[in-house]
């Protein structure tokens, strides 16, 4: 009997503390946290387990959009975090001026190569190292060198198609075409030689594992807020998959090694890093594999969205084909210089970003110093603060006519004038904005004119319409997008 009541007093002292800890939360995070005045919903305020589950669903980003839509421009999505939507934001939490006080948000950032720190999951210190080691790379010197490497991979994703098309097979997966080009283009870029994903019209292992399996990144970014999720992983991930999370490192020491035994005189990533000495080999292989998959999908996603939304809107695309076609004399003029020049055509690149970006979701700064304010809003210190992309481009507060495709708002159109341009980054800004952005753009824009140049296209399937409506993982959870391909009469 004194054994018992001892375990009942245990338990009920247990219970007790529990539900004074929890309505002490309840009461703090409702009536006193500073963020008390920003609105948003109360369940939201209270607990970041409905954060968790419009994560784990893969809804996060309409979830927040929602919010935006009911609340206004700045919204409480969890107990200390907040999302904005405003172009102001931008500097001052994430341009050079806020990057001082606030920082990357550790606890949502997951290592791609286990042990190993990249150039995202760096210290400051480190950040700038790897930065300044790749900038060669990244500079339009680099690009302009390297754009013959681009068209070769451009015109072999042309010629594919054109062969699949003439033999009547003229419905494509442009998803895939579209992830088997830009891998090709990183590993020539990077590596000296491309993954012959277009060659061999298939997936290269590595690819194929990271995009059949984008869920695992979000697993892995919530393992590392909350580690006691490792255990949801362990049950919810195949162990065959766990133990492919390294592979890259394989492939990447397998492509260094053909390299250096080929001795090409041609200039890479590979090659402008070594001269630097500044990496170590484990430093050089993480940020290898965050540079090939990010540059990569980013470029795919974009591709994709720009095939999307031109062949949705019909007065779109007859106009971005006209400037193409008809500024163009031939294939031969299809050069960053003259791709560069057309006007349309970047609006109709920088209107698809905007509806569809490759970064959907917020990328979280926390506070490090004492306090400040973000768009008049206190923050205090340890506290996040993030612009959430989708929201930010989707809203009728930033910009008319929010959810349609209209190219013309980046061309001076007057109806347009009152939208707020300067919150469109999708390639953020600061001092952590993407290296890889004057790339992305000329691997873009060279892409889909050449395949303007070449093709008329239409969605195949009614389950292709389904594209804008995907699940959100950090990155998009892409299903195909199938297009009717036909070749373009010759004049």
């Amino acid at each position: 009997m004194f054994s018992l009541h001892r375990v009942a007093t245990v338990l009920f002292a247990l219970v007790s503390f529990t539900s004074i800890y929890i309505v002490y939360t309840i009461i703090y995070n409702v009536f006193i946290h500073p963020f008390r005045s920003v609105p948003g919903p109360k369940l939201y305020a209270i607990s970041r387990f409905p954060w968790i589950k419009d994560w784990l669903s893969g809804n996060i980003h309409v979830s927040v959009q929602a919010m935006h839509e009911k609340y206004g421009d700045m919204v409480r999505v969890a107990p200390d975090e907040i999302s904005c939507i405003r172009a102001e934001a931008w500097a001052e939490v994430y341009g050079h001026k806020g990057s001082k006080a606030f920082t990357r948000d550790f606890k949502w950032y997951a290592r791609l190569t286990e042990g190993q720190d990249d150039i995202i999951v760096s210290t400051e210190a480190d950040h700038s190292r790897f930065r300044k080691a790749f900038s060669a790379s990244f500079s339009d010197k680099a690009l302009k060198e390297n754009e013959g490497i681009i068209m070769r991979n451009v015109a072999l994703l042309v010629s594919r198609l054109q062969k699949h098309v003439r033999a009547g097979n003229d419905v494509a997966d442009m998803i895939k075409w579209y992830n088997w080009c830009t891998f090709d283009v990183i590993g020539d870029l990077v590596y000296g030689s491309s993954f012959a994903c277009l060659e061999k019209e298939e997936y290269h292992p590595w690819l194929g594992v990271v995009l059949q399996n984008i869920k695992l990144s979000s697993y892995g970014a919530l393992m590392e807020r909350y580690p006691a999720f490792k255990w949801l992983v362990n049950v919810l991930v195949p162990k065959s998959m766990l133990e492919m999370r390294n592979m890259h490192i394989g492939i990447i020491r397998s492509k260094i090694e053909s390299r250096s035994e080929k001795q090409s005189t041609r200039r890479d990533v590979i090659a402008d890093v070594s001269d630097t000495g500044d990496l170590t080999q484990g430093e050089l292989e993480a940020n290898l594999a965050l540079i090939t998959m990010a540059g990569s999908e980013t470029s795919a996603t974009a591709l994709s969205a720009i095939s999307y939304y031109l062949c949705r809107n019909e007065s779109a695309f007859v106009e971005v084909k006209e400037e193409v076609r008809s500024t163009l004399r031939s294939e031969a003029d299809i050069t960053w210089d003259r791709v560069s020049e057309l006007p349309y055509l970047a609006a109709c690149i920088k209107e698809a970003l905007r509806l569809y970006p490759p970064t959907p979701v917020g990328l979280p700064r926390r506070l490090m110093s004492d306090g400040t304010t973000v768009c008049g809003q206190y923050v205090p210190k340890n506290n996040v603060v993030y612009i959430t992309q989708y929201s930010a481009y989707r809203s009728e507060l930033n910009f008319l006519d929010a959810k349609s495709f209209r190219p013309e708002r980046w061309l001076g159109d007057p109806k347009f004038e009152s939208d707020q341009r300067d919150v469109f980054q999708p390639f953020i800004v600061g001092p952590y904005s993407c290296p890889g952005k004057s790339l992305a753009y000329m691997e873009i824009s060279l892409v889909i004119t050449k395949i303007v140049w070449t093709f008329d296209w239409a969605l195949a399937d009614e389950g292709s319409l389904a594209f804008e409506n995907e699940k959100v993982y950090a990155l998009w959870q892409k299903n195909p997008l199938n297009l009717k391909l036909s070749e373009r009469p010759v004049r």
